[in-house]
This record gives structure tokens, sequence and C-alpha cells, in this order.
């Protein structure tokens, strides 16, 4: 087997030292022309090819997850409230010195999720949301010893035991409420998502209580679930339009749903503001870019997403021991549809 040419041979050959040959490779120092070409003549002359080396890190990287669950037919990307999220997420982070990975993981594809489970020794903390859909990735996150934060709305039989930052559902669901019945609404129809989603009976609690408040009565009727998808909720409003003309004011409790309920009335030819009013929560961009401008209570989705990932660091430093959570407060923007 033929010996593997050296710096040491090229350095013979050039009738150099071995540091000049370096110096010529990297650059970092200057060298006569001269000795330039007589290093490069000896290196093709020897074929010598320089070994290449990986540079060791002064320091361990630190990494986080933002792990978001999700069924087939929900695509984080559709939803624009999941972007300033991942926004407030990321410079939190990296403003604390840790890189942040994001991983939408579709539950029914077992390839993502062994991809995920196989990576978790990779990550020193993970914020996980969509909680109605991470039971499973809860028990192997807690299996595997590793600091996690969840992100939405735990079951309240977990709440004690669980680190989480959450929306204030029931106080933003009461704002939207309460900003109808001021104007004088007394027949509200509520566009609620479903009846198993936590956060739906969150919602209920506040609408309930403004209704309280203002001395409207409660009706059943006034009441529809439906997923969180634009299209459904059009169909759904446009089938009630045709049983029904009391109905004068609409909250979604999403802005996705809310402009569902838009396109009905508009295709209806029902202005709104006018004869009707709508009233969305979230408070993504989508709210700001329908036509007309939708009323909204903003979730501060970027605040959220800094919480987290502050509360995550928290506990990887062990600056928090004792299971905890913070609640970002609903705000209302009020704009076109009320």
């Amino acid at each position: 087997m033929r010996k593997r040419t050296t710096m040491d041979d090229v350095a013979q050959a050039a009738g150099v030292s071995k540091s000049t040959v370096s110096y010529v490779l990297s650059g970092k120092k200057s060298i006569s022309d001269e000795v330039v070409a007589a290093v490069h003549t000896a290196i093709d002359s020897l074929g010598y090819t320089p070994r290449i080396s990986t540079p060791k890190l002064s320091k361990k990287l630190k990494v986080l997850s933002f792990c978001i669950p999700l069924h087939r037919e929900r695509d984080f990307s559709q939803d624009s409230y999941f972007l300033p999220l991942l926004d407030g997420a990321y410079s939190a982070a990296v403003q604390a010195g840790y890189e942040l990975c994001i991983n939408p993981v579709a539950i029914e594809s077992p390839v993502t999720l062994d991809q995920f489970f196989n990576d978790l020794p990779l990550f020193d903390g993970i914020i996980l949301a969509n909680l109605q859909a991470s039971h499973l990735f809860r028990e192997a996150i807690h299996s595997a010893g590793i600091p996690y934060v969840l992100n939405g709305t735990p079951e309240p039989d977990e709440r004690d035991s669980s680190f989480y930052v959450d929306v204030d559902i029931v106080g933003a669901a009461y704002q939207a409420s309460r900003l109808l019945a001021a104007k004088g609404h007394k027949n509200i129809y509520y566009l609620e998502m479903m009846d198993e989603l936590v956060q739906s009976h969150g919602h209920i609690e506040g609408y309930k209580i403004a209704h309280k408040e203002a001395d409207l009565p409660w009706i059943d009727a006034n009441l529809a679930h439906a997923r969180v998808n634009m299209d459904e909720c059009q169909k759904l409003v446009e089938g009630l339009l045709s049983e029904r003309n009391d109905i004068t004011a609409f909250v979604a409790a999403n802005d996705i749903m809310a402009r569902g309920v838009l396109f009905a009335l508009m295709n209806a030819g029902i202005p709104v503001p006018g004869k009707k009013a709508v009233v969305g929560m979230g408070g993504s961009m989508t709210s700001y870019n329908s036509i007309p401008r939708l009323t909204t209570v903003d979730y501060q989705p970027y605040m959220n997403g800094q919480t987290a990932v502050k509360m995550l660091i928290d506990i990887i430093e062990r600056r928090r021991i004792q299971p905890s959570h913070v609640l970002i407060p609903g705000q209302l923007i009020e704009r076109d549809t009320v």
C-alpha cells in the first residue's frame, strides 16, 4: 500500500518548513509569491491532499424543540396564529443562547412519530402544543426525563401538576360576549370549537359570565360546535340564515371560523356591520386582513411563545422548580365588524 503523502513531504520537496506549508494552505500569514509557488508545485507533484479537520465546539449546543402534534386534517401552516407564536418563541430562545427546532408531527404517521421519539435525547427541553393531541408525547417526554412546558389548556386534573402557558380563554370569551351585549345585541349566536376540546368549555364559561352580568338569558340553541375550518363554518351559518332571521351578532371561537361567518353573511347580501355584527378570537393576521377588518380578542401569540420559552429555560436552569403556569390576557381589538 502506497504511503500517504504528508505535509512534511511537501515541506521537504519545497525546501521550506512544515509551518510555512501550513501558512500557505490556511492563508493566516503573508508568504512571498515565490514560496507560495514552490509549495503549490510540490503539492501538485506529490498529489498531496490536506486532511480536513472539524473545529471543536467551545461549548455544548443548547437546543429546544417546539413540538406541535397534528392530526392529518390540520395543518398549522394554514393558521397564521402559529407564525407569531413561533416567532416569539424563537426570539426568546436566541436571546438566551438556545437554538429552537420547530417540530410539527403528524400523529397518524409512524415515520414522523418514530423520528421525533428517536430525536428526544437531542433536546434540552420541549414546548408541547395542541394538548388535545399530545398525551402520547407527554408520556414519552416525561419518561425520557426531559423538561417540558405545555402551551395551551391542560385538562383540569393536570393543571396543578404541570408547567404551562395559556391564554386566559375564559376572559377572552367574556370580552367578546360583553362587547356585543354592551352594543345592545340580545340574540348572539356562538360558533364554538368541538365540544371535546378543553378550550371550548372555557369559552362557554366566559360567554355565560357575560350574559349573566348583562342580564341576558343563555339560549342553548344559540350555540353550535364546528371544526376550525372556514368552509365548514360558512356552510353552517348559511344554513342557519335560511332558518332564522332573529340573530343579530356572532361570536366565533377562532378567527378562521369568523371569516367563514363573514363569507356567509356577504353571500347572503347582509351588511357587516349594520344588520349583523361579528367578533372572532385569536388575533391572527386573518383578522386584520379580512374585509371588513375583523373585531377580535387578540391572544397575543408572540408574547405567548416568548413566555413559554422563558419558562422552559427557567426549568432547565433550575430557577423554577414547582409546577406553575402563566395566563396571557386576551386583548380586545375593535375594528369594522361591530
